[in-house]
């Protein structure tokens, strides 16, 4: 039985795992007392109703719905909870007195609704529980505080965690809105407007009031402007439907009536707390808005604050904007923003030390709990001009920014910096600032502009004359010339020696490892490769020493690198893999990243492309999702190279156009120069394929990397044999397949590279073929690739004459060129299909307009004709 429930004028929406949770409550018998607790709007009286009416058949005497907010003292509990039971009173006894007695023999369940506004009446609570059959279930915005009570905490409903969440129809938040939405408007497309809903339901937090009253401005706006209102125009959430109770009509309703209830004191300190973004800590509260625990607490059974699993506090953002209002209403808010700037400026600066330490790990994770809170106070810092704030965050910002990947999110900051910042002293500001981007990715400017900037910063800097900032600028400047522009070795050498000598005297271990670093990579990209080494261990011994991990993964990468250059490919995986695990717990994803790549690298040349494939698939993904250009070119193409060795030469060639737009720095465009010429040879494209292969070699030969020449040697045997020089392309083939340095097995998968020793046999006969790889097993590699490099680079006229055949008039497709070859091995149209993931139709078509271009009738002519025009 259900009595006084009142009817609802729309379905229940959502809430699955909160039903089931209080109906367990409900049905566990050492349960009497579940108060559900939360802000206004939060959907408390909805959820409990529809709980209560699901759980009324397990209650013989049924389940009956009480409504207090009416109410205004708690004497009129009783006659309430009477009227609601069916009750009346006779003079000669107590009422309450009747009441309990009435309990006494029943077994029912009660719903006491909107308790939070008659708390001194909470005595009556417990005295009803004096009847065992009774079971009381309590919507409030502030617990009960009765030994007996059960406390269920109701938040927000589920909602997308992002703009670029999928299947967006399984939140309840966004379930919500679409019905709301379609009451408004019958037609409406979650598919056009997804953002906009993404972005509703977030900034609502999922709080259902809040999800109602946006989807009733769909009569008059799109989804997208009442996203933008609700960020910026608190009170925009209102109803103007007629039959809503006055506490429902608006956001502004709701949350007046938990203000009403808090003391001054409370009143205060929730409208300081206002200055806060993405939560606090106890600590933080005490030092910025001088709340002590207990208030916290009080606030928290209040609804107005929630508490996290990790101890921090956090705040619904509506009601953040409601209490900041009455903060600037208070006159205090400039008080409370600059104590929070001050209290974030010191927080930074304080994990400065622990980043470049043993405590990296746990100061990353603080830092990441309030990167908002930081952000904010940058702000103030600017806007007020507190330019020593600015100085104080900057270093321990810049490297969480590099270690934790938010490298764009901190040079966001930087260059507000720059562009607001003026006044005595700006020059020197800016300039720290200028030095420490050289070290943050994305850069927006190539490296030229950025050594160019460099250059005045490290004048200005040693105008100022403070030694150990101008021995961190030599650092950093020498970094970023030897290791990341690969320019002006001499120079960056020079500042790297004079900022480890300064560094040295001051007890700097830090940046004297970065003085090595920058020794080591200036050697190594000169081809200096054992300097290199001995400047790489010694930069990791001190790393290790000091406790930075993340310095230390990032030296272990040139000794991978130097492994590459052996080749070591053993040895290039287990530093991969270390250094990838150590990046992983970091959470440095722009760095897993890179080293995926390293890693699908190391597929390819033991002939895995299913790991490569897998390998660079996340890459991109988390390059894309940490929004740095080079680390998609990157992942982008050696996915070109591996599509090019699986012969989708098309698919290949759009990877690495993609990544030529994207490529700055020397990995993306070393491994752009791997592929290009792989992908042109594919598609005939053989002018392509021959500058590529000359600036991949000459890159090789400048690293001094042996290993690097039998990623590009392959290309160059298909090009010689192109230019008819056969014997030739045959020796390199013997070098290639048995020199010890070099690694076969993905030349033995790729479809051109196999066709083409089968030409080249059939061309010079099998006795001539064998002779000529046996010469290749002996050439001399460093002689070899001279011959190579000097070939590339020559003149056109020293080509062999071939005869002149007429070219097509309409030239094949990159798309047809791939079926040619596919006709060419013999595979049947559903065998091609299948290889291009295309319809049986779709390669007919691709065979007649074939047929078309080359003025043939069949497959055997087609083959033919095409061998006469060189296209296979």
């Amino acid at each position: 039985m259900l009595a006084d429930f009142p009817p609802q004028p729309t379905p229940f929406v959502g809430r699955t795992k909160e039903l089931a949770d209080i109906g367990a409550y409900l049905a566990n018998p050492v349960c009497r007392l579940l108060t559900i607790i939360g802000a206004g709007g939060s959907g408390k009286t909805r959820l409990a109703a529809e709980s209560a009416q699901i759980a009324a058949d397990s209650f013989p005497d049924g389940a009956f719905f009480v409504d207090l907010q009416p109410l205004t003292s708690s004497d009129l509990l009783v006659p309430t909870i009477a009227r609601s039971l069916g009750i009346s009173f006779y003079r000669e006894v107590d009422p309450q007195t009747q009441l309990l007695n009435y309990l006494h023999e029943r077994s029912l369940l009660l719903l006491l609704d909107n308790f939070e506004h008659l708390l001194d009446g909470t005595a009556l609570v417990s005295a009803l529980l004096v009847a065992h059959g009774v079971k009381l279930l309590v919507t409030s915005r502030e617990a009960l505080d009765l030994q007996e009570e059960w406390l269920y905490p109701v938040t927000g409903m589920l909602t997308p965690p992002s703009i670029y969440s999928t299947t967006l129809e399984a939140y309840e938040a966004v379930q919500l809105f679409l019905y709301h939405a379609r009451r408004m408007q019958p037609n409406f497309d979650l598919a056009q407007d997804r953002e906009a809903v993404i972005r509703i339901c977030k900034v609502a937090e999922g709080l259902p009031l809040a999800i109602e009253l946006a989807a009733s401005w769909l009569k008059a706006l799109t989804a997208g402007q009442i996203a933008e209102e609700m960020q910026h125009n608190f009170d925009f959430l209102t109803t103007t439907a007629r039959n809503v109770e006055e506490r429902h009509r608006s956001l502004r309703a709701a949350f007046d009536q938990s203000w009403k209830l808090l003391s001054e004191t409370e009143r205060l300190t929730f409208a300081r707390l206002s200055v806060f973004r993405g939560g606090f800590d106890r600590e933080a509260a005490e030092r910025v808005t001088g709340a002590s625990l207990a208030l916290l607490v009080s606030l928290v059974e209040k609804s107005l604050l929630q508490t996290q699993s990790s101890g921090r506090f956090s705040v619904h953002e509506l009601l953040r904007q409601y209490s900041e209002e009455h903060l600037e209403e208070s006159g205090d808010i400039g008080l409370a923003r600059a104590q929070h700037s001050q209290f974030y400026a010191d927080f930074v600066a304080e994990r400065e030390i622990d980043l470049k330490g043993r405590r990296q790990l746990a100061s990353l994770n603080q830092m990441d709990a309030d990167f908002e809170n930081i952000r904010r106070a940058w702000d103030w810092a600017l806007q007020t001009q507190a330019y020593g704030i600015i100085h104080l965050m900057l270093e321990g910002l810049v490297w969480y920014g590099i270690i934790r990947s938010r490298e764009y999110d901190v040079n966001l900051l930087l260059q507000q910096a720059l562009a607001q910042v003026t006044g005595d002293g700006s020059d020197y500001l800016k300039a720290r600032i200028v030095v420490r981007q050289s070290i943050l990715l994305p850069h927006d400017l190539q490296p030229s502009i950025v050594v160019e900037k460099l250059d005045s910063s490290l004048a200005v800097i040693q105008r100022y004359g403070d030694p150990i900032e101008i021995a961190i600028c030599q650092a950093l400047f020498g970094l970023f010339l030897g290791g990341i522009a690969q320019r002006d070795f001499p120079y960056a050498l020079q500042l790297a020696q004079e900022s480890f000598s300064c560094l040295e005297r001051a007890g700097d271990r830090f940046y004297m490892a970065v003085a090595l670093h920058a020794f080591a990579w200036a050697h190594y990209y000169q081809g200096m490769r054992q300097q290199a080494l001995q400047y790489a261990h010694q930069c990791a011994q001190m790393r290790r020493e000091i406790g930075d991990r993340y310095g230390t993964a990032r030296i272990l990468l040139l000794v991978a690198a130097e492994a590459y250059s052996i080749p070591d490919y053993d040895k290039a995986e287990h530093f991969n893999q270390e250094v990838r695990d150590i990046w992983q717990e970091l959470k440095s994803w722009n760095l897993v990243s890179f080293v995926d790549v390293n890693l699908a690298y190391l597929a390819i040349f033991r002939g895995d492309f299913d790991a490569a494939q897998m390998l660079l698939d996340e890459a991109l993904r988390l390059a894309k999702e940490v929004g740095i250009h080079d680390r998609v070119a990157y992942a982008l193409a050696i996915s070109g190279v591996l599509a090019s060795l699986e012969e989708r030469y098309t698919q290949a060639w759009q990877l690495l156009s993609q990544a030529q737009e994207l490529a700055t720095f020397t990995s993306s465009i070393e491994a752009l120069e791997w592929g290009l010429p792989l992908a042109a040879c594919g598609l005939h494209d053989y002018e392509t394929a021959r500058s590529a292969n000359l600036r991949a070699f000459q890159f090789a030969r400048r690293l001094n990397a042996p290993g690097r020449y039998f990623w590009h040697l392959p290309a160059a045997c298909v090009l010689l044999a192109h230019e008819g020089l056969t014997e030739r392309a045959v020796e390199i083939l013997g070098l290639v397949f048995t020199h010890p340095a070099s690694a076969p097995a993905w030349m033995e998968r790729w479809g051109l590279f196999i066709r083409l020793r089968a030409k080249l046999e059939a061309a010079l006969g099998t006795a001539a073929y064998e002779v000529a790889w046996q010469r290749g097993e002996t050439l001399d590699l460093q002689l070899v690739v001279s011959e190579v490099l000097e070939w590339l680079g020559g003149p056109q006229a020293d080509k062999p004459h071939t005869p002149a055949i007429p070219a097509l008039d309409e030239p094949l497709t990159p798309r047809e060129l791939e079926v040619l070859h596919l006709l060419a091995d013999g595979l049947t149209n559903q065998q091609i299909a299948e290889r291009l993931v295309i319809g049986t139709g779709t390669v007919k078509t691709h065979t007649l307009n074939i047929y078309s271009k080359l003025q043939v009738s069949n497959r055997t002519q087609a083959i033919v004709r095409a061998q006469q025009l060189n296209l296979l």
